[in-house]
């Protein structure tokens, strides 16, 4: 369902029915090294998100359950919750560059963006349109670019690509605008 390139040399990868993998990967070649082995069960394949040092954030329980936790892991294999008093449908969750905030979709009726910041301020950043996912971050993280359908249908193929200051200092931009 994703896949993610780690600096252990591995390529991770969600499977569809909740789980992480992982296998090695020649970065040179873009060849596998070593079979999959299982790393983590019960991941939510949409929701898991790697950082440039290494470090795991994602989602447990299965994306078919309504309240899920966010959860960080070390390499070494620790785990804490990113914040133990938020629990709701978590999607997507993306760690900006410096790794001190995190963005992450949450379905509750309509699909919004939130970010939650290292000092554990949370922030609702979208208003409009009901799905508004999938938020990478722009390397000097200030800003994100996210989906959105909130040009106000509800079909998830007719969604635009918007960036957004991550500050809430002005509206969305439209950068992409997807036509039939």
């Amino acid at each position: 369902a994703g896949a993610w390139y780690s600096p252990t040399g591995h390529l991770l990868y969600t499977d569809r029915a909740g789980g992480l993998f992982a296998a090695g990967l020649d970065l040179k070649t873009l060849a596998l090294t070593s079979g999959a082995v299982p790393v983590i069960d019960g991941v939510d394949p949409n929701s898991l998100a790697l950082s440039s040092s290494g470090t795991l954030v994602y989602t447990v329980g299965g994306s078919t359950e309504r309240t899920t936790a966010l959860v960080w892991v070390t390499r070494d294999g620790r785990s804490t919750p990113v914040d133990s008093t938020w629990r709701g449908n978590f999607q997507y969750p993306s760690l900006s560059p410096d790794g001190q905030a995190l963005t992450v979709s949450v379905v509750d009726g309509a699909t919004h963006l939130w970010i939650r910041r290292a000092d554990g301020t949370r922030q609702k950043l979208t208003q409009d349109g009901t799905f508004n996912w999938r938020a990478s971050w722009f390397p000097d993280g200030r800003s994100i670019a996210f989906v959105s359908n909130s040009r106000g249908s509800d079909n998830r193929d007719e969604t635009d690509i918007y960036r957004m200051p991550i500050d809430g200092s002005a509206t969305p931009t439209l950068l992409f605008h997807h036509r039939y």
